[in-house]
């Protein structure tokens, strides 16, 4: 998986700070320095080496011992070695009758916009599967499931490798049809389909309300199914959901209703998926009026600026559902629609996104196929940033890995600058899971016998980098 594009949500700094005794020759120390209140560092330095960013610094305390802080972060641009990732998709796919609307820009409907936009994901994910195999590695897989009503949910279908031999049979093409039904008369179908393709795939339905619910409902079960399948490893295999829709979410009302309750069911099956399943969570939306606002801060921005409570409800769902916002979550059995719970996130992590054209919405399921099947780098929790003390440095008497303060610094991405308030290591191990960790990181010290280095590790930088 790219950490460029899956990993954005995570910005986070790791400081560890060490206290030694007063053991530099004087000459280094200025009287000014040693009497300032906040004193500039003595001495100093920073480095980037393979994708790491480290500084180190000397600062004199009035207590006449000294200070010495190395500060490390992963900076996203790691060049290290990388190991191939296969990944499990789902695609879940409004089908409701709104989607036959044709408003994408060129007038063309959504429906097929759609379904172009779909087969070229797994054009995609069958030439990153090419090169999968030519590694030696697993394929990825994908499974379609699309909602409308009661009984326009379901899966297309299951989770399937996607290559070049299979993918004009799993490719997509739908049907629309109008008139006859009780007041007698023809009817018309309309078929979408992708040059290249016809109806040699599977066949969506369009018709109906927006069962949002029940579609993230299909997601979930699979995801469950998967992961509780005999041999199947989460630390192998990366999941990815991407949910499509183009309205609000409603079991029987009209295209222009907000059905609440149903839209706090989103975000608490989609909370599911991504904690449960540990799963990435894509919300890519196409609704009229350009409601659609992914750029606005969900947690800050009001009616007036959406231009409705329906158009600031529905982009709160689609962030608080994507994995911008990891732990969000909504009353349960309320008929009133609120995240209750935001949880630690960021609005421009880049998980929900929303299309005005067909090019465009073609072009954002490719993006993520290209980031969901890709490589990722082995930089882990397993990391080891280490500090070897100089010969003229000597650690006070009795000191230990107690003594060493670990302090891990969130990246402030409004202000862009490191937050003033941090982590301890402990504090840590259960915080790390706010910020996308897929398990607890337990961050430890230990210092060699001689006292000369001094090795952290427990914190995963692959995850939390700085791009």
């Amino acid at each position: 998986m790219s950490s460029k594009s899956l990993y954005r949500l995570i910005k986070i700094a790791f400081t560890l700070t060490i206290a030694f005794l007063l053991v530099l020759p004087a000459s280094l120390v200025s009287a000014d320095e040693e009497n300032s209140e906040k004193p500039a560092p003595t001495s100093g330095g920073e480095a980037s080496v393979e994708g790491v960013s480290v500084s180190k610094n000397i600062y004199v305390k009035d207590d006449g011992t000294y200070t010495i802080e190395l500060d490390a972060f992963s900076t996203g641009n790691v060049t290290t070695t990388t190991v191939v990732k296969p990944c499990d998709l789902v695609l879940v796919l409004d089908v409701s009758s709104s989607m036959c609307i044709n408003n994408i820009s060129g007038n063309t409907s959504r429906a097929q916009a759609l379904i172009d936009a779909v087969n070229g994901f797994l054009e995609t994910v069958a030439e990153k599967n090419a090169e999968n195999a030519a590694a030696g590695s697993d394929l990825s897989k994908v499974a379609i499931v699309y909602f409308s009503s009661r009984n326009g949910t379901g899966t297309l279908y299951g989770f399937t490798e996607i290559t070049s031999a299979n993918l004009v049979s799993n490719s997509v093409y739908g049907t629309y049809t109008t008139g006859g039904g009780w007041g007698g008369g023809g009817s018309t179908t309309t078929t979408y389909q992708t040059a290249g393709y016809g109806t040699n795939g599977k066949r969506l339905t369009f018709e109906n309300y927006t069962w949002t619910d029940s579609g993230l409902s299909q997601a979930n079960t699979l995801l469950q199914n998967l992961t509780n399948s005999s041999g199947y490893d989460k630390e192998e295999r990366n999941r990815v959901v991407v949910l499509f829709t183009d309205g609000y979410p409603n079991h029987n009302g009209g295209a222009t209703d907000f059905q609440q309750r149903y839209a706090n069911d989103v975000v608490n099956i989609a909370r599911t998926i991504k904690t449960t399943h540990q799963a990435y969570l894509y919300t890519l939306a196409v609704l009229g009026n350009n409601e659609a606002r992914p750029d606005l801060n969900p947690q800050t921005t009001g009616q007036s600026t959406y231009g409705s409570a329906n158009a600031m409800r529905v982009n709160q769902m689609l962030h608080a559902a994507s994995s911008n916002f990891p732990q969000a979550q909504s009353p349960t059995n309320s008929n009133n629609f609120s995240v209750s719970n935001w949880g630690t996130g960021d609005y421009q992590a880049g998980y929900y996104k929303s299309a005005t054209s067909a090019s465009e919405l073609e072009s954002i399921f490719k993006e993520i196929a290209e980031s969901s099947a890709s490589t990722e780098t082995p930089l882990t929790a397993e990391s080891v940033m280490k500090d070897i003390v100089a010969s003229s440095f000597t650690l006070p008497e009795g000191a230990d890995a107690s003594t060493v303060k670990v302090t891990v610094v969130p990246w402030d991405s409004t202000n862009h600058t490191w937050s003033t308030t941090g982590y301890t290591a402990a504090q840590w191990t259960t915080q790390c899971l706010n910020y996308g960790a897929e398990n607890a990181e337990n961050v430890s010290v230990a210092i060699s016998e001689d006292g000369k280095t001094i090795d952290v590790t427990g914190f995963d930088y692959g995850t939390h980098f700085l791009a």
